[in-house]
């Protein structure tokens, strides 16, 4: 937002029934109203940095909002940023900032609750910002495509995609709804909230602003407001002499603006190039680029094009000041959400900012996962995406700079890096080989379908297909199979002929000992990954973090500990409400790597999809709409949202709570703890003794692909899972 402008523009805004816009349709801002959900003192969730995953509530708030908004006729559509827009060193000094504030707030929000000061701790975390609405944007496309609202993602900044909207002569909206940074973009007028719990509308015209502020100039009052410091740039120093302090923040830059010759921003700059402060952040050359990047932002056109705003005037390297053009048609699939940003974003500014999660991550093995060990799925998805691109991209390294150690970085090298699209090319299978080998165990999911459909080696070899130009994939189960098979390629799970590899024989036993609950297929993949990684034993990751078992033996202890780190990977039902109940930081740290496997696993995931497009792999349907499932591609792919770690505290209280009883493994101990978590735990538990057995599900999965490891030799520890396991027969 505008530094200091809601404030002082609060009186200016006009109030009417929301049934004014009956009839319009009205596109908002997602980010803005995401934020108003988050940080409304009335919607925020204050335990969300606590516990991790999703607000469990927003899913009703945004039904909600969009039946108000529909009963009174009013047709919403929902705009989303895309692609961060340039490169900025200052930009990621800033999001280390923020990351290490967040971390700050929350070590003392932790430190009260160890010191059993539960209400303090919760007023701490709600201080913190750490969850974003880019966090959520993925969750709230999904609850707008089952709710039927369309959506887009802009190739940048949503408020450009808004502003040009707003400005088209096809008049495709009524209205926009956003911050009020949209008058950036010259718009006319703003609906700052749209109100619809409360049945009124609040807006904002540029006209009463400009009046309020003495009738300036559009120009002028662009440039105050880019003076003021928002989202893009930073304050000019002068605003903070004590002669302009008492003054509202708009309009002390109107006055510097209008004092200055030339009456613009440029002209203030340059009267100022002497300043030290003001040269030590060069600033001039920062207020220069920002303007330029407004008013030549690149937006995505009615007919699907992506073009500079202005792109009459625009500069031949408008690339150098909002980022590195991709290919056109990557800015389409992430329009319909087939693809998001963040690979995009590694490959078009050549960086991978990795900032502190929730737990703080203090711990080496979560920093060695970050650094070293997720470089294979991180570099596997950019070679293959970047070998779709242009040759431009192909060997163009990608440097990672990470919170623990800001002042240096790591190069992820993409120089000896071969092209991965010939060994994912022979995935070609059609509808009929799908509908007879995979679609009967379609009951398995996507995950469990394509990955136990390989164990029939006849139906394996078959696979082995080529590309048909006459006859593409089309179907959307062509479509989604294939890209999923090519990702299991990648990931090794298959080898050249297709066969499961030892590792695919792993992941396909714990999936068939699911015995069909595909809602649980995610969480065994990332099982599975995570014994890759030799993350999912025993070891005691987190001793700096309170909150690990209270089992005084060892053996319970150690037990404890790795069937509730599993149960991490599945989900606690809860209804629509903030989380009350037990936090625990250990099993949070221990989220943040399950965290961190997860989005890797979705990067490779989207771009092993949008790669079949690029490639020509797949029908693209007729221009310029294309498909009209491209969205449900995007969003239907696996790992696409988080989870919280509230089942993995669920299953520790529970296993904890029957050390109380003589008989830890009797059937009485065992009814009665599950009769009183719910009641003394976890008040907002929808049905905690099913979460518990679909826990314990998970556990089974896990341990019969560790079986099946162990005889391949991929883990040590054996005996450990069976210890364990029949540790657990006793007490479930």
């Amino acid at each position: 937002m505008i530094n200091g402008f809601e404030e002082w523009a609060t009186p200016l805004s006009e109030w009417y029934g929301i049934e004014q816009l009956s009839g319009a349709v009205v596109a908002i801002e997602a980010a803005d109203y995401l934020n108003s959900l988050i940080r409304n003192p009335n919607t925020i969730e204050a335990l969300l940095p606590a516990l991790g995953g999703l607000p469990f509530s927003l899913r009703g708030y945004v039904l909600k909002d969009v039946s108000i908004l529909r009963s009174h006729g009013i047709n919403p559509v929902f705009v989303f940023s895309g692609l961060d827009v340039g490169k900025d060193d200052n930009k990621r000094d800033a999001a280390f900032r923020a990351s290490d504030e967040a971390a700050r707030i929350h070590a003392s929000a932790w430190l009260q609750y160890d010191q059993h000061k539960p209400e303090e701790a919760v007023k701490t975390f709600k201080e913190s910002a750490v969850v974003k609405p880019e966090d959520l944007f993925r969750y709230l496309q999904k609850i707008l495509r089952e709710a039927g609202v369309p959506f887009k993602v802009a190739p940048y900044s949503a408020l450009a995609q808004l502003a040009y909207l707003d400005k088209h002569a096809g008049k495709y909206v009524d209205a926009i709804a956003g911050s009020t940074e949209l008058f950036l973009y010259d718009v006319d007028k703003v609906i700052t909230d749209l109100g619809s719990r409360m049945g009124q509308i609040v807006a904002l015209r540029k006209h009463s602003c400009i009046t309020e502020l003495g009738n300036i100039p559009s120009e002028v009052f662009v440039d105050a407001c880019l003076l003021c410091g928002n989202a893009l740039i930073p304050p000019i120093p002068q605003l903070g002499v004590n002669s302009r302090r008492n003054k509202p923040k708009i309009q002390a830059a109107v006055d510097l603006l209008m004092n200055t010759p030339g009456r613009d921003g440029n002209s203030v700059c340059s009267n100022y190039q002497d300043d030290p402060q003001f040269r030590a952040m060069q600033y001039q050359d920062k207020y220069r680029r920002t303007r330029l990047a407004i008013k030549h932002h690149v937006v995505l056109t009615a007919e699907g094009k992506a073009v500079p705003l202005d792109e009459q005037e625009a500069p031949r390297d408008v690339h150098e000041l909002v980022g590195q053009q991709l290919p056109e048609e990557i800015y389409f699939y992430l329009s319909k959400g087939v693809i998001g940003p963040r690979v995009l974003n590694w490959r078009s500014s050549g960086e991978i900012i990795e900032l502190a999660p929730l737990d703080g991550g203090d711990s080496p093995e979560y920093r060695k996962l970050v650094l070293d060990q997720l470089t294979p799925l991180r570099t596997s998805a950019l070679s293959l995406l970047s070998y779709s691109l242009h040759r431009f991209y192909q060997h163009k390294d990608v440097t990672l700079y990470c919170w623990f150690d800001q002042g240096t970085s790591k190069v992820i090298s993409m120089r000896d890096l071969t092209d991965p699209r010939p060994l994912v090319a022979k995935w070609n299978v059609n509808a009929d080989l799908i509908q007879k080998h995979v679609l009967a165990t379609q009951s398995l999911g996507l995950i469990g379908s394509t990955v136990c459909s390989l164990k029939n080696k006849e139906f394996a070899s078959q696979t082995i297909t080529t590309k048909d130009p006459h006859n593409l994939l089309a179907t959307k189960n062509e479509i989604m199979c294939n890209a999923f098979w090519r990702f299991l390629q990648l990931r090794e799970y298959t080898d050249t002929k297709h066969q499961l590899t030892p590792w695919g024989e792993v992941l396909e036993a714990a999936i068939s000992a699911l015995g069909g609950r595909s809602e649980l297929d995610e969480a065994v993949f990332i099982a599975i990954e995570l014994a890759r990684l030799e993350l999912l034993g025993a070891k005691d990751m987190f001793p700096q973090n309170a909150g690990a078992s209270l089992h005084a033996d060892k053996v319970d202890r150690r037990n404890t500990l790795i069937v509730s780190r599993i149960a991490c990977l599945g989900k606690l039902s809860h209804a629509p409400i903030g989380y009350t109940g037990p936090l625990s930081r250990h099993l949070l740290a221990y989220h943040s790597m399950i965290t961190a496997v997860r989005s890797s696993l979705r990067d490779l995931a989207e771009v092993s999809l949008v790669t079949m497009l690029l490639n020509g792999d797949a029908h693209r349907g007729e221009l310029p709409h294309g498909r009209k499932d491209y969205t449900d591609l995007g969003l239907e792919l696996p790992f696409l949202l988080d989870n919280d770690c509230g089942l993995g505290i669920a299953v520790q209280t529970y296993l904890d709570e029957l050390q109380k009883y003589p008989d830890p493994t009797s059937a009485e101990a065992r009814a009665a703890s599950k009769g009183k978590a719910p009641k003394d735990y976890f008040p907002h538990a929808i049905d905690l003794s099913r979460d518990l057995d679909s826990a314990f599900l998970l556990w089974d999965a896990v341990y019969a692909g560790m079986k099946k490891a162990v005889e391949h030799k991929l883990v040590k520890e054996g005996s450990m899972w069976d210890d364990v396991n029949k540790w657990l027969a006793n007490r479930r």
